[in-house]
């Protein structure tokens, strides 16, 4: 009997949607929301990537008291250094200070690893190695070892062990 009346109710029903509201989706439309839900899925994403990479590089970049305490040190090219006869090998590593030409790291967009005096002669790969001297001490190493040693937190002369630059941590 319930199926009786069921059916006399979905019979009496009046069908308020006529064939022109009952639209299909096209493939445009289905399209455009396959999009849009991509666009929400994936927007937080590169969001979040991008603020990590952005506190990332902060992090890694040295302080500002760092940078400013590299004043400290006298830049001279390797000719000038090669003629003093003083030390000829960079403690640091172990390589000569002396006027020749070597292979130098590629360009990596990190100022750590490029000399301020690029030398490049036919195209190769090779240049003359920029010296810096403590100002303290008088002691001579390449640019970029001094640097490293600097950004690990060495606040003295890798050869005497005078200090040079006199850090408190907070």
């Amino acid at each position: 009997m319930l199926s009786i009346l069921g059916r006399e109710a979905k019979a009496s029903l009046p069908n308020t949607c006529s064939a022109d509201c009952r639209a299909e989706l096209s493939p445009g439309t289905i399209a455009g929301v396959v999009l849009f839900v991509c666009v929400i899925i994936i927007a937080p994403i590169l969001y979040v990537n991008h603020s990590r990479a952005k506190k990332r590089r902060a992090q890694l970049a040295p302080p500002k008291e760092r940078l400013e305490a590299l004043k400290i040190l006298l830049s001279c090219g390797v000719e000038e250094k090669a003629g003093r006869g003083d030390t000829t090998t960079c403690v640091i590593c172990l390589s000569p200070l002396a006027a020749q030409k070597r292979s130098f790291w590629k360009k990596t967009g990190s100022w750590l690893f490029h000399p301020s005096e690029e030398l490049f002669k036919d195209g190769a790969d090779t240049q003359l190695l920029d010296v810096l001297t403590l100002r303290e001490c008088k002691h001579a190493f390449h640019s970029s070892c001094l640097i490293s040693w600097f950004l690990i937190k060495r606040y003295d002369c890798p050869v005497c062990r005078r200090a040079y630059y006199h850090h408190e941590e907070v």
